[in-house]
């Protein structure tokens, strides 16, 4: 849909960190097994993705109560 809006796109990124959970196993086998852009391009529900590309003009939903109190509710327009 975005290539649809003729506007400058702009992509976002997360500020989660780069690096697994500590464990149990090998730290080196970690380094080779979750690289940085593995870790970036993981999609799961409940996590946010690393990267957002947005375009003025574009509507976007909030899909979550951020702060209620300043009207960002949970299937507000933005």
């Amino acid at each position: 849909m975005l290539s649809f809006i003729n506007s400058k796109e702009i992509t976002y990124l997360s500020s989660s960190s780069d690096t697994p959970c500590q464990s149990d196993e090998d730290q080196e086998t970690q380094a080779e097994w979750f690289t940085l852009d593995f870790l970036d391009e993981i999609k799961y529900s409940g996590i946010l993705n690393h990267r957002l590309k947005l375009k003025a003009g574009v509507t976007i939903m909030l899909l979550g109560n951020i702060d209620q109190s300043k009207c960002l509710c949970n299937d507000t327009r933005l």
